[in-house]
Formats: structure tokens, C-alpha cells, sequence
């Protein structure tokens, strides 16, 4: 055993020494070439850790379950029943080879997911990365499942209790395959329709008169590629157009593919409708596809406003003189990649806003988020997506460990909010378990108005009538 783990130590002393040299090698190349090694260099470490997953999950709904089921295992020693398994002195049932074909054929489909972003990618969702990724789903809960249970087997060994029932392989792996049936077909059904309509009000200090009750819709993390396709952004469409928004902001994360190989899937963003217009930001999936210039050049062809480190004035249409300053940054993955000056560079997104005049600032991810709020107090809202709102249990937990804002409105300092939307689709995994979809329409307020509201609805104190002589 520990001839074993030293090979696995020195096995990724190794990996980790070859990931850095090629990293190196990786940066030196050009972008889109270097978008390509690094997106496989992703595939493989992704590749690693669900071989240590799918090894955990084949011993305990085959391996535990055949070993237990071999006749004399009750009675022969530990010696003679290795003895009997490596001389092959056993036929396993016809039921049990029909088994593990099913096992293996569940594993291979959820190692092939992230393959089929390389050759299964188009205007609509393949009916095979669908498949592959809903295999994907399902060993994610599975490997907790069974790794849950496994827990509760150890406590269960410790206290000398319910060994009859929750310790036997064959029990634990139906618990567990049930369990992880139950939580996918719950996560496939959340996404089986379109995003729910989260309405937020947020008062803004100095916000205009003439704007009072503006109305914003964000749109973030729509992930178009292996299973999210145009059918579903048309029919996303039709819902914002039915909100009549003054403004829509697309908040990254557009993309999982390059422009041509979508083939049109994009196409309908152009039929949006916003009065003051529509604008968009880059996440770090745009820089993951290395095809972050053709897709400000679509973008732009459906009319949408990129906000490249930028900003642009939202003047009032009944009174010109009164205004916001909408700004946008790079995604801050952007330097990792080099991709040409792509970088989250806020001084320069807000250089040409006006000293008085109320920020909202369009930023993926919640830690661009925090910062932005830290470096500038005139800022006045952040509009953020990337956390997925975890997207499915277990992965939450890492999402809320690792970003400053997991999910929805929070407020930074008195005059200074952060939104944080769990995403309009889902990447990847067509699943959402104890996370939903979301479209945000938010309602913009002047601190004013929202006192004023708040005293409405505060109720009015009794006054006690005199009593009678």
C-alpha cells in the first residue's frame, strides 16, 4: 500500500510539473492556437478526476456486489477466495455480465461528455451530447450518493449497528442509484421549461427623475452549444420581449463554441427588444472558445452594444439632460489567456462617466464584483452571473465557498449593491438541482421614491379611542 501511494504522489509531483512546463510552451503560442491546447489540457484534468470518480463507483455497484455474491465467499477464508478469483474459478451469471455492460456503458457515456463539445456542436443540441452530458449529471450525484453512504456505513460499523441492511453492497448501491435517479430526473425537469421571471427593485442614490422605474433585463450564463441550442434562445426571446424592458444586459458566459461552428444559433438575439438598447460583456467562457473577436463582430451585427472596458451615457428620452453611465468590463480570466488587451480594466471602463452620475457596471463574475465596489464608491450597482447558483448539489458548495456573492442582491455599503444572477440556462449538464433558472428584470429606484414606498406600506399606529362616561 504504500509502495502504491508513493506512486500516486510521485505520479502527480509529475502532472503538475508537466502542467506548468506546458503552460509555459502553451503561452508562447497564438491565441487561437493556444485556446485549442488549452481547452484539451481541460479536458484531460476534467478526464483524471472522473477516472478516480468512475473507479470509485464501478467497485461499488460491481466489484463489492460480484464479490459478495461468489459462492463459498461466506465460508473460505480471505486467502482461498483471492485464490479463486485470480484463478477465475467463478462464471459470473449471465445477469451480472448484462450488469456491468450497463455500469461501463453509463461511464464511458460520462467520460465522453466534454468530447462532444469538440465534434458534436451545432445550431441545436446532438441527441448523443445530450445523452452524454445527462450520464454526466447522474455520476455527479451518484458519486456523492454513494460516497454519503459510504460515511454512514463507517459511523454504522462504529456504533455496531443496522450492519444487516445498510452495510450489504447490494443495498447500498440500490439506495444510492436510487437516490441519484430520484436528484437527475428533479434537476431535468427544472430546466424542462423556461426561466422564471425574478423581479428586483433596487434603490440607487442620485438616480434621475425622468428614469424613475426603469426597467433592466439581465441575461447571463445562456451557455450556447452541447445541449443548449436556438430553439430554446428563441423561446428565452419571446419571454423578454413579453417584459417590454427598457434595457437588456447580456452578462457573459453567451458561449461555449465559436462562432461558426453555433451555425446561426446566436441569430435570434437580434429580434430582443430594449429601448435604450442591449449590451454585453464577456465571461470566461467567451475566452474559452478563442474566438472572442468574431464573436464581438456578431454581436454587433445582431446590434448589440459590446462594452469592451467601456462605457456609453443612457440618457433619458423625456429629458435628455438626465442620465446614467452603464459600463463593462473584460472578464478577468481574460489575462490568463492573453488574448490580445482583453482584461478586466475598470479605471478605463468608467473614465468617461460623469462624477454625479449613478454607475451600474456590468462585471461576470462576483469576485470583479467585489473589487470594483472596493477600488470605486461612486459605482453604484454591479450586475454579475457566473456562479450558477451552483447549479446542482455538490457542486454549490465549492461556488459558495469560492466567490464573494453565491446568489442574488446584496448590499455592499449604504449607497452600493451587487446582483448576482444564477444564470438563465445551465452549462453543460441539462440539470439545475436546488438551483432554478432565472430571468431578472430589475426596477431601478431613487432612494427617495424607495423611502417614500417603504413609509406607505409601513402600517399606521391605532389611536385609542376616548372612553365613554
Amino acid at each position: 500500500k504504500m509502495a502504491l501511494s508513493a506512486k500516486w504522489i510521485f505520479s502527480a509531483i509529475l502532472g503538475i510539473i508537466a502542467v506548468i512546463l506546458g503552460n509555459l510552451y502553451i503561452f508562447t503560442l497564438d491565441k487561437n492556437t493556444r485556446a485549442k491546447l488549452l481547452r484539451g489540457q481541460f479536458v484531460i484534468v476534467i478526464q483524471t478526476l472522473m477516472f478516480v470518480g468512475s473507479k470509485y463507483i464501478y467497485k461499488h455497484l460491481f466489484i463489492k456486489i460480484v464479490k459478495n455474491q461468489k459462492p463459498g465467499s461466506d465460508h473460505q477464508g480471505k486467502k482461498d477466495h483471492e485464490r479463486a478469483m485470480n484463478e477465475q474459478q467463478y462464471k459470473p451469471s449471465k445477469g451480472i455480465r448484462i450488469w456491468r455492460f450497463i455500469v461501463l456503458t453509463f461511464l464511458i457515456l460520462s467520460h465522453l461528455s466534454y468530447f462532444t463539445n469538440l465534434f458534436l456542436i451545432g445550431t441545436e443540441p446532438h441527441w448523443f451530447a445530450m445523452l452524454c452530458y445527462t450520464c454526466l449529471g447522474t455520476f455527479i450525484q451518484l458519486l456523492w450518493c454513494l460516497f454519503l453512504l459510504g460515511i454512514i456505513q463507517k459511523i454504522a460499523i462504529f456504533l455496531n449497528r443496522y450492519n444487516s441492511v445498510i452495510l450489504k453492497p447490494k443495498v447500498r448501491a440500490s439506495i444510492a442509484i436510487v437516490m441519484a435517479l430520484c436528484l437527475a430526473s428533479i434537476g431535468i425537469y427544472t430546466v424542462s421549461g423556461m426561466p422564471k421571471v425574478k423581479k428586483v427593485t433596487i434603490p440607487l442614490k442620485n438616480w434621475p427623475q425622468s428614469l424613475e422605474g426603469f426597467r433592466i433585463v439581465q441575461l447571463t450564463d445562456i451557455h450556447l452549444g452541447p445541449t443548449v441550442g436556438k430553439t430554446m434562445l428563441e423561446g428565452l426571446i419571446l419571454r423578454v420581449n413579453e417584459l417590454d424592458p427598457d434595457l437588456v444586459v447580456l452578462t457573459g458566459d453567451l458561449t461555449d463554441a465559436t462562432v461558426e461552428r453555433l451555425n446561426g444559433a446566436a441569430d435570434p438575439l437580434q429580434h430582443l427588444h430594449g429601448r435604450y438598447g442591449r449590451f454585453f460583456v464577456t465571461g470566461n467562457h467567451e475566452y474559452y472558445t478563442g474566438d472572442v473577436d468574431h464573436w464581438f463582430r456578431h454581436l454587433k451585427s445582431l446590434d448589440f452594444t459590446v462594452l469592451h472596458n467601456d462605457c456609453v451615457e443612457i440618457r433619458s428620452k423625456n429629458n435628455p439632460k438626465e442620465h446614467f453611465c452603464l459600463a463593462g468590463t473584460d472578464d478577468r480570466e481574460a489575462v490568463r489567456f492573453q488574448y490580445g488587451d482583453h482584461r478586466m480594466d475598470l479605471p478605463k471602463a468608467v473614465k468617461d462617466c460623469e462624477e454625479r452620475s449613478p454607475i451600474i457596471l456590468l462585471a461576470h463574475q462576483p469576485k470583479s464584483a467585489k473589487e470594483a465596489l472596493q477600488s470605486n464608491p461612486n459605482i453604484s450597482l454591479v450586475l454579475s452571473g457566473h456562479t450558477h447558483g451552483g447549479q446542482m448539489f455538490p457542486i454549490s458548495i465549492g461556488a459558495w465557498l469560492v466567490n464573494p456573492y453565491y446568489q442574488g442582491l446584496y448590499q455592499y455599503s449604504p449607497h452600493q449593491y451587487v446582483y448576482v444572477s444564477p444564470g438563465t440556462f445551465y452549462f453543460g449538464i441539462p440539470m439545475r438541482i436546488f438551483t432554478s433558472m432565472e430571468l431578472t428584470e430589475i426596477t431601478i429606484m431613487s432612494e427617495t421614491k424607495w423611502k417614500q414606498s417603504l413609509e406607505k406600506k409601513r402600517p399606521k399606529p391605532i389611536t385609542a379611542k376616548p372612553a365613554k362616561n
